[in-house]
């Protein structure tokens, strides 16, 4: 306003990513930075194109619809990258989601405008909160434990990460052009393969590692030919070792499965 431009939230996100970075550069890395800013620019490029697509399905989930799918293409990789997992249903999960946290986020303000008050009101909304969280979580849980809902993966690797990301840009181009859509899509399909081929390396280091599973230590082994060891994964009876230390060890480096 000061300067007198037009509006441009593309440079408004750019610039706060900016700022955050100047103040804390090992922000970077961080998977919270990572997914927050790539959620959000991957709404405003990809939810107007993808909502003029979905014209045929009603309004009222046309509009969830779309920006649970626009939200979702930009951060694919760096998500699974934390997470080893692509939530397939998570686009039918926001429906009930999304408008539950739009409660949740005004709820909060209250809460956090009332604490000036006495301490009864700010309590008032901070219970009203429960019943929404607990909303939140039994729709998430009751699509994840669906099996088709997910599926695992390892991480990609740096040459899959590139080849999805000119993916992403070749299916937007696809979406907005209405010239030229059958090579656009042809584009986004050979890019896609390509992404595909490269997620995992073609010859992963032959190497040995030590990882804390809590009584004692698991070895993971990769000979030169490839072959995949397992020795002391931990207790059967106590998985949490498994689940913190092994299972995200395999993953991040692309590990799908185990010879032995």
């Amino acid at each position: 306003d000061l300067l007198d431009r037009e509006p441009d939230v593309p440079s408004t996100l750019g610039l706060s990513a900016t700022g955050f970075l100047l103040v804390n550069p090992d922000l970077l890395l961080d998977p919270a930075f990572q997914l927050s800013f790539l959620s959000v620019a991957s709404i405003l490029l990809y939810l107007e194109p993808l909502g003029a697509r979905l014209e045929r399905i009603p309004r009222f989930l046309r509009e969830p619809l779309a920006v649970s799918l626009s939200a979702q293409i930009l951060p694919l990789p760096a998500a699974v990258c934390t997470f080893y997992v692509l939530p397939l249903a998570a686009p039918l999960a926001n429906l009930v989601v999304v408008p539950l946290l739009t409660a949740v986020l005004w709820l909060t303000f209250l809460c956090v405008v009332s604490s000036l008050l006495p301490l009864d009101f700010c309590v008032l909304f901070g219970h009203a909160l429960a019943p929404v969280v607990y909303l939140i979580e039994a729709a998430a849980g009751a699509v994840a434990a669906t099996r088709p809902a997910r599926l695992s993966l390892t991480a990609p690797t740096a040459a899959a990460v590139m080849a999805y990301m000119l993916t992403a840009l070749a299916f937007r181009h696809a979406l907005v052009s209405g010239r030229a859509r059958r090579f656009g899509l042809a584009t986004v399909g050979g890019l896609a393969l390509a992404t595909a081929v490269l997620w995992r390396p073609f010859s992963p280091p032959a190497e040995a590692v030590f990882l804390d599973v809590g009584l004692g230590d698991a070895a993971f082994v990769r000979t030169t030919g490839g072959s995949t060891l397992l020795i002391d994964g931990g207790q059967v009876l106590d998985a949490a070792g498994d689940e913190r230390a092994v299972v995200p060890f395999l993953r991040a480096n692309h590990v799908a499965r185990l010879d032995c």
